[in-house]
């Protein structure tokens, strides 16, 4: 596993206890950044698929990529899909995302949602936050 240790410390809600980290260590690893955490992956995936075996286990990476989600989506790529597990915090523009509370996962959708046209979205909205109706508008 790696992140970066402001990301450890937000999944902790800034309760974390190095004490208990300590035995982790030899499977978590924290970086600075994550940029150092990229620059980490990069240079894992490079090793990994010249000399990758059955029996090497998944990396889970947890990240916040923000504005850098470019940046992370392209060290994704560079990795074999059955090699990385990627948990992102925050909006992820690349594909589908899931939402986690504190409670647990939301349910997730079975099927597609099926949303309005502007006409039909303008028509619903106009009289519940206007107080009048969108045919007055045209």
């Amino acid at each position: 596993m790696i992140t970066t240790e402001t990301d450890l410390d937000r999944l902790f809600a800034g309760e974390l206890d190095h004490k208990l980290i300590g035995p982790l260590t030899s499977r978590l690893q924290t970086a600075a950044s994550l940029e150092e955490a990229i620059e980490h992956l990069e240079h894992l995936a490079r090793t990994a698929s010249t000399h990758h075996t059955a029996e090497d286990p998944t990396i889970i990476w947890l990240a916040a990529p923000g504005e850098d989600a470019d940046v992370v989506h392209e060290t994704i790529r560079l990795w074999p899909s059955d090699r990385l597990t990627t948990l992102l915090a925050g909006p992820w523009p690349y594909g589908p995302t899931h939402v986690v509370e504190a409670d647990g996962p939301r349910p997730l959708l079975r099927c597609p949602i099926n949303m309005l046209s502007v006409r039909q979205a303008i028509s619903v909205l106009c009289p519940r936050i206007l107080g009048f109706s969108a045919s007055t508008l045209t």
